[in-house]
Order: structure tokens, then C-alpha cells, then sequence
């Protein structure tokens, strides 16, 4: 019965942050986070594992709900969103780079 009563004060603590988003019923809400915590919630279930080897690019945030069934639309639509683009790598993850750091 302790875990229980642990269990439910940790989840009504008014103090705490907000927990990051999960998913539930194959959605994922964020509200401000970085990208950096986005991509491991994303990573369990996109068909194309993602990385971030740009701090610049963990650091944006991204507000919105991500629909586990559009995975792919939402991993296309980033270079749209946000000043960054994708590139394949060999081991077939995608890591985002910042538009900015590209050689000239």
C-alpha cells in the first residue's frame, strides 16, 4: 500500500512540473518542449529513428499534438516549421542539422 499512496501524491503534487508528454490513444501532446525531449517520445514508434547532433536544433520547442499514425507527415513537415533540414545517415536514422550551420 505504500507504492499506492506514493503513486497517487506524486501525481497530485501541485509543485511538480508538468510531466512530459506520453502517448495515449496514439496521440502525443507538447506544450513548449524542446526538441530534444520531443524525439525520444517520437523515436518509440516513427519508422525513422531521429537524432539531433545540433544543440541549436534540440533547443527549439514545438507546441502541438503529434498523431502516431502521421508520424511520417510530422517528421516531413519539420524543415517547414523550423530553419533546419534532414539528413539520412548510413545506419538509416535522420539527424536535423540547423539550416544555418550548412557549409557555404
Amino acid at each position: 500500500s505504500d507504492l499506492l499512496s506514493l503513486a497517487v501524491s506524486s501525481t497530485t503534487a501541485p509543485s511538480k512540473p508538468a510531466p512530459k508528454s506520453d502517448w495515449q490513444n496514439g496521440r502525443a501532446d507538447f506544450i513548449n518542449a524542446p526538441l530534444s525531449e520531443v524525439l525520444p517520445v517520437i523515436n518509440r514508434y516513427a519508422p525513422t529513428k531521429l537524432v539531433i547532433d545540433d544543440p541549436r536544433v534540440g533547443d527549439l520547442t514545438y507546441s502541438g499534438t503529434i498523431l502516431r499514425a502521421h508520424l511520417d507527415e510530422w517528421i516531413a513537415s519539420l524543415p517547414a516549421v523550423y530553419a533546419i533540414r534532414t539528413v539520412p545517415l548510413e545506419d538509416g536514422t535522420v539527424t536535423l542539422v540547423s539550416k544555418s550551420s550548412e557549409e557555404k
